[in-house]
């Protein structure tokens, strides 16, 4: 035998091989499929369409099949039904699904400090902290010196100045007493030359002139001492000097120095009246 079953509102889904997928609600059972009416309804009435399956559906069960295009005009007999499709878990069993996922998730040890261990931390990260804003201090005022002397270089950096090693050098083109001649170079932002070593000795004297360099003993006779009361350690004295004008008054007090240039090199300072007028040397640091 078998059973008419009303479906509400079923839409097709899709065609196969002539056949088309219905689902809906099962909402009356009963009658022939070849009678074409169940209780007095018509088969085919309103948004519902009567279509036969097994008899083993129940009013209210959800229900999918196969459908023939024909079957909606001619009462044929439909295609095999598909079985329905499962449910998803719900309640009890779906909580404790979920419970047994969680118990399986790994836990993270925590790491609990002392009261000791915190305030070490503390400490250590405190002596971090100064140290690195005292690297940023000495950072930003060696970038200021680096900047002002890049300044400075370019100012004294023309026809009249030299660079050797770390220093630059004015070379003058007058002649003034040798007290005149520190004020000239003071005025630049320099001073006479300190000489350090046999190269600046070296580097000077091939300038070819006779010049002032910053070396004196007019505070204390017989006692030399560079510009920057530094005393004299390293000496290019030529022979027989210093010899404060050999005792002669037609050359007075010898208390400054000059390069000769008929001299050796490392042999080429004398002493000469301070009042002498020749050309010098400033020297600027950088």
């Amino acid at each position: 035998m078998t059973t008419c079953v009303f479906l509400q509102k079923q839409q097709p889904v899709k065609s196969v091989n002539g056949f088309y997928q219905l689902t809906g609600v099962v909402s009356h059972l009963g009658g022939s499929a070849n009678s074409g009416q169940e209780s007095g309804r018509p088969q085919h009435t309103g948004p519902n369409r009567a279509t036969c399956t097994s008899p083993s559906l129940n009013r209210g069960s959800t229900w999918t099949g196969l459908q023939t295009l024909k079957h909606a005009s001619t009462g044929a007999a439909p295609g095999p039904a598909s079985t329905p499709p499962a449910q998803p878990q719900h309640g009890k069993n779906q909580a404790q699904s979920q419970h047994g996922q969680n118990k399986t998730q790994p836990q993270h040890p925590q790491t609990c400090l002392n009261s000791k261990e915190r305030d070490q931390l503390q400490t250590s990260y405190n002596t971090l902290t100064k140290e690195r804003d005292q690297l940023q201090t000495c950072y930003n005022t060696l970038t200021k010196e680096r900047a002002k002397l890049q300044t400075e270089s370019g100012k004294f950096t023309n026809l009249s100045w030299q660079k050797f090693e770390s220093s630059l050098y004015f070379l003058s083109t007058e002649s003034k007493t040798w007290k005149e001649s520190r004020e000239d170079c003071l005025k630049r932002g320099a001073d006479l030359v300190i000489i350090n070593s046999d190269k600046e000795q070296t580097f000077l004297f091939n300038l070819k002139k006779g010049v002032w360099i910053g070396l004196t003993d007019s505070v204390n006779e017989g006692t030399w001492k560079w510009v920057d009361c530094t005393p004299l350690t390293t000496r290019y004295w030529s022979p027989n000097q210093p010899d404060n004008g050999g005792g002669l008054a037609i050359y007075g007090e010898e208390d400054c120095v000059h390069i000769q240039q008929h001299q050796s090199p490392l042999e080429a300072w004398n002493d000469l009246s301070c009042d002498s007028k020749l050309k010098w040397i400033c020297e600027k640091v950088l």
